[in-house]
């Protein structure tokens, strides 16, 4: 099998760590089944399940549709820990009807960016190994100029293309801010306004309207900016979604963060925006500040009730060669911590823009020994990665056991992804 080579770039040699393997090198695959009549059924062929199931990080992947299985395996759940079979069968169902497009070619950009910090971490890879340098780069540069692309030629962007640079907003974060996440972060926000969600009085509606991959880059992008929307669709009781069956619309069951939580934190940076303005003005008025925060405080709280907790059990597509999800318990186990962490981070971000970040202010202590409290009652360290609220409980403390406490936690992931090591 030729080894996939993006177009129309043409790049710097690549990394000897990462080698495009040649014509001649034999490599064996196992059955893929996609969809009859699909491009995928004619182009892909997926390392079999088995061959899958090696110790991770296991061979480095060397061909597009190698990456793409890479993905699947391993870096969608480091991704997304607490998504379930929904949201791989909405990423495989793009990659199979568009194997070559925007979205494919994302998931092989963060499939190469894992295999080598994995590698590097592992000590299979020098550790003066760059992988921004080989595939990574090659992948995000080629996946950019496919979404610019397309903007061009359709003049407007596609829910599929919204999908693609939510995925790059990723692999700026798992990078390490590596690659600039805000121009891709745009791209997402302006498909969103496309929709008109922002609009609508109801937008659940919208949502329900949408097709699962929309659902999906709608939750995934829900920028600041659009606050009116959030209160839209999060104000009242445990989120606005919190007792129906539709998991796909509930945010706490993508990113760990509930309804509310995203709220409160969308109402937290707007008054730290409204702040921030006054001061330039010179007209602050303390009061006011207090009075505007006190009432998201308690519009907060109040929306803190028990949720109704059920699990993604949705199969896989039968006519997927990926391996089940059998991390439902695990997931079961630590949402609860990490619904409660966000709750609290919101607190905390709160308190932050009312005192500023002193360690001191009584508010900000109690917020940080509650999250102290939560992150050490999360057993799993791989559910670590979800709750990155914890981050801010060491950062606020002015005390060194409490920094060394999350260090140590967040050192415990053990895998170069991200920024954990700055």
């Amino acid at each position: 099998m030729s080894p996939f080579v993006p177009t129309p770039y043409t790049y710097p040699s690549l990394s000897s760590t990462l080698p495009i393997p040649s014509n001649d090198e034999h490599i064996t695959y196992g059955a893929f089944v996609a969809p009859s009549g699909s491009a995928f059924a004619q182009q892909a062929i997926m390392p079999s399940s088995s061959a899958a199931t090696a110790s991770v990080p296991g061979p480095a992947p060397t061909t597009q549709e190698e990456y793409t299985f890479y993905y699947f395996e391993h870096v969608r759940k480091v991704q997304y820990p607490l998504a379930g079979n929904t949201l791989t069968n909405i990423l495989y169902s793009i990659v199979v009807a568009e194997p070559r497009g925007a979205v494919a070619t994302t998931i092989c950009a963060l499939s190469s960016l894992y295999s080598a910090r994995s590698h590097i971490a592992q000590d299979l890879e020098p550790s003066e190994t760059n992988p921004e340098q080989g595939m990574a780069k090659l992948f995000f540069d080629q996946a950019l100029y496919q979404l610019i692309n397309n903007k061009t030629l359709n003049g407007q962007y596609a829910e599929t293309d919204a999908v693609a640079a939510v995925q790059l907003v990723s692999f700026s974060l798992l990078s390490g801010g590596w690659k600039d996440w805000t121009a891709v972060l745009e791209i997402a926000c302006d498909w969103l306004a496309q929709t008109r969600i922002h609009e609508e009085q109801n937008p659940k509606l919208t949502l329900l309207s949408m097709s699962p991959a929309a659902r999906f880059a709608a939750r995934a992008t829900m920028p600041p900016r659009f606050l009116s929307l959030y209160r839209r669709l999060f104000a009242g009781g445990a989120g606005y979604w919190a007792s129906t069956q539709q998991l796909d619309l509930r945010m706490d069951v993508l990113t760990g963060c509930p309804d509310e939580a995203m709220l409160g934190i969308a109402e937290v940076s707007a008054l730290a925006h409204w702040k921030a303005a006054e001061l330039r003005a010179g007209s602050l008025s303390v009061r006011e500040l207090i009075r505007r925060g006190d009432h998201i405080e308690q519009q907060l709280r109040a929306r803190v009730t028990p949720r109704h907790w059920v699990d993604d059990e949705t199969p896989l597509d039968p006519a997927s060669p990926l391996g089940q999800d059998n991390a439902a318990f695990a997931r079961e186990e630590a949402r609860r911590v990490i619904v409660d962490i966000y709750r609290e981070a919101a607190i905390l971000y709160l308190h932050t823009v009312l005192s500023e970040s002193l360690p001191g202010v009584p508010e900000i202590n109690t917020s940080v020994e509650q999250m102290t409290v939560l992150l050490t009652s999360c057993r799993r360290a791989s559910m670590t990665r979800a709750g990155v609220p914890a981050v801010p409980d060491g950062v606020h403390d002015g005390r060194c056991v409490r920094h060394e406490l999350v260090k140590q936690r967040l050192l415990l992931l053990n895998d170069s992804l991200g920024n954990i090591l700055q």
